[in-house]
């Protein structure tokens, strides 16, 4: 696997250059051999280099597993880089929001958590409100209890009836000894025609 800068003029795409990416399980030491490197890490370096090419970007395009590295994105606010980058899915965001209504001010976090499936009713991200402080319940946490809101309640109380599931009928066993009732009564019945020899 490889990470890689390109030069993007609107049109066309040109490589500028190249890192190998090596997964841990593949070094000696694995995530802590020396040249163990995360591909963020990878691709910062990769962006210092054309830096110092002097190719200076109006933006950065970066891929989803980018978007979603807080760290990563830091390091390009260091180097006054614009970037416009995409979101993996089933991720959490959240941000600090102002609610206003007449006199009344609410402030709030926001939590988006993105889903890898969307809900029944098409929704493919969850937004919620919370007073909560990060302290008591962090973006993960609230997602996690939103989203598990329903497997907490206990539907056995709402029911009607205690017993249990039905259980499968036993299909009935053919005896020729024993036949079936409508079968037997013809039998015995004397016959109304007469066969002719």
């Amino acid at each position: 696997m490889v990470v890689t800068t390109h030069l993007y003029d609107g049109k066309k795409s040109l490589p500028l250059d190249i890192e190998l990416y090596q997964h841990g399980n593949s070094l000696p030491l694995g995530k802590k051999d020396p040249l163990f490197k995360k591909k963020p890490e990878l691709a910062l370096g990769l962006i210092d280099q054309s830096l110092v090419k002097g190719e200076q970007p109006e933006i950065v395009l970066i891929d989803s597993g980018y978007g979603n590295n807080t760290t990563f994105l830091m390091e390009l606010e260091k180097r006054k880089l614009k970037y416009l980058g995409g979101v993996a899915k089933n991720r959490i965001f959240e941000q600090k929001v102002q609610v206003e209504e007449d006199d009344v001010s609410l402030n709030l976090r926001r939590v988006v958590i993105q889903l890898h499936q969307p809900t029944r009713h098409g929704d493919t991200e969850v937004t919620l409100l919370t007073h909560l402080s990060p302290s008591v319940a962090d973006a993960p946490t609230v997602a996690r209890l939103y989203l598990q809101r329903w497997s907490k309640v206990n539907l056995k109380r709402f029911s009607s009836s205690p017993r249990g599931q039905k259980k499968p009928k036993p299909k009935p066993t053919y005896d020729p000894k024993h036949l079936h009732v409508s079968t037997s009564r013809l039998l015995r019945q004397p016959s109304q025609y007469k066969r002719s020899p």
